[in-house]
Order: structure tokens, then sequence, then C-alpha cells
């Protein structure tokens, strides 16, 4: 469960973020124009493949927990700041939710693999992918309406706490779960 509340939150955050309305709506909140929004896309992935190559190979050194707790405390991070008027600080937040998407979705699969029972694995690993991608269902009307009446913020705030609470629940569940071994 506590798998699935991070796919859900945090992973369904960032593919609104990187392939959904939420990019466009950030961008635009941001003050880019569509070409330094292009720019700003092409950075953020020229900084995601160089710190995936880093994440590759340190791979061994480093925990699940600190990788979910440090992405997915980033993205809330992230959210609440979005709620100032940052300018073209607003880049950071486009790339902490860009390299988020494209560092967590690895980790997760990894994590999947490893938890899931053999014979459960493909079947774990579809449904996850679905999880991930479900939200933006009701994500993309709930931002479109929100950023349209000016009203953001609701969102930004309380997926912030979402994710906050997902993470609360991976660790709490880390302690009472044995089987999980995460250094």
């Amino acid at each position: 469960m506590s798998y699935v509340l991070i796919i859900i939150t945090m992973q369904g955050l960032c593919y609104a973020s990187v392939w959904g309305l939420l990019r466009f709506v950030l961008l635009d909140r941001f003050r880019f124009s569509p070409f330094a929004g292009s720019v700003v896309v092409a950075i953020s992935s020229l900084i995601t493949v160089l710190l995936l190559a880093i994440m590759h190979k340190y791979a061994d050194s480093f925990s699940e927990k600190r990788v979910f707790l440090i992405i997915g405390m980033s993205a809330a991070a992230s959210l609440l700041l979005s709620l100032a008027n940052i300018g073209t600080w607003g880049f950071a937040v486009i790339l902490t939710l860009y390299a988020g998407e494209h560092l967590l979705y690895p980790l997760m699969s990894e994590a999947l693999n490893n938890h899931a029972p053999e014979e459960q694995r493909a079947t774990t690993l579809s449904v996850a992918n679905f999880l991930r991608t479900l939200p933006y269902v009701v994500l993309a009307p709930v931002i479109g309406f929100l950023n349209t009446h000016h009203h953001l913020e609701y969102f930004l705030v309380a997926w912030a706490i979402l994710i906050c609470f997902a993470i609360s629940y991976y660790l709490i569940n880390l302690k009472n779960n044995s089987q999980i071994k995460v250094s």
C-alpha cells in the first residue's frame, strides 16, 4: 500500500508535470514565453540525463528510502514554492518535477521488481504504470478548472500535503514491515 500512495501522489504529480497540463500551467504561471518555456524544458531534460547518469554510476550507494524521501520532499517543496511569484526561478520548480518523473520511474520499477512475487511481477508493474497515469484523469480537469478561476494554489497546497502524507506512510510502513529491506 505504501508504494501505491507514492505512485499515485508523487508519480501522478510528476506525470501531470512532464506529460500533462501542469507543465503548461506552471510555465505560464512563471511567465515563460513559449520559446523560453521550450528552453526550460530542454535544459531540464539535459540536467535530468546527467542526474540519471550519476544515479546509475552510484546506484549501489543510494537507498530507496532516501531517494523516495528526497524526490517526494523536493516535489512538495516545489509545489509550495509555486505559490510565490518567483518568475524565472520557476525553472527550479520545472526542473525538480521533470527530474522527479524520470528519476522516480526506474527506481519505482526496481523497487516493485524486488518486492513483488516473481509470478506477479509483470502484473504489478503494469498496474503501477496504470496507477501512475490514473491521477491525471482526475487532475487535468481539476487543474484546468482551478487555474481558469485563479485558484491553482488549492491544488498546489493540497497535493503537497498528500505527498507528505504518502512519504510519511511509506516511512512508517518501512519500520513495521520487516520484508522491505532498505538501507
